[in-house]
């Protein structure tokens, strides 16, 4: 079936990134998270990738919660993990830690939610498939889509 007219299959002509087995680490923009989350599995993963850095999480909150969405899911707790993002066009790098809930048995990358994007001045153009930072003069983060999703995903450290 022909695609729709206007219609992209990878708009920006992104890279595909399989984050698991990539050196860095990399978010989810999602639209559809209201609170930042991320898989146990995937932590692991990204300690494995920070300790060669000289970072790790830590655990701040041992309390679990429960989401609804599709389907209930519990938490492990809340961990603050280290977080930077490269602005592409000056090459700034900006330093941070976000708090994330980590979702006990999963293993989906960091989800940031609408929140934090707002936070972090995220404008999005999803017909180009760009991510510009307000507060830093609409300069750019680099996207990638995710192998197996398509979904954009930004590079976190």
């Amino acid at each position: 079936m022909p695609a729709a007219k206007g219609a992209m299959a990878n708009p920006g002509g992104h890279r595909w990134v399989y984050d698991k087995k990539d050196p860095g680490i990399w978010a989810i923009v999602d639209d559809g998270c209201n609170s930042d989350c991320h898989g146990e599995a995937w932590r692991h993963n990204a300690n494995e990738k920070l300790r060669g850095r000289g970072f790790r999480t830590v655990q701040t909150s041992l309390k679990k919660t429960s989401f609804k969405g599709l389907g209930q899911k519990s938490t492990n707790g809340k961990y603050m993990l280290p977080f930077a993002l490269k602005l592409v066009e000056s090459r700034t790098v900006l330093p941070g830690a976000i708090n994330s809930h980590e979702m006990a048995g999963a293993d989906h990358p960091l989800l940031l939610s609408q929140d934090t994007q707002a936070k972090l001045g995220f404008t999005k153009h999803m017909r180009k498939g760009t991510v510009a930072m307000d507060d830093y003069n609409g300069e750019h983060r680099d996207v990638v889509r995710q192998v197996g999703t398509g979904l954009f995903m930004i590079q976190i450290e």
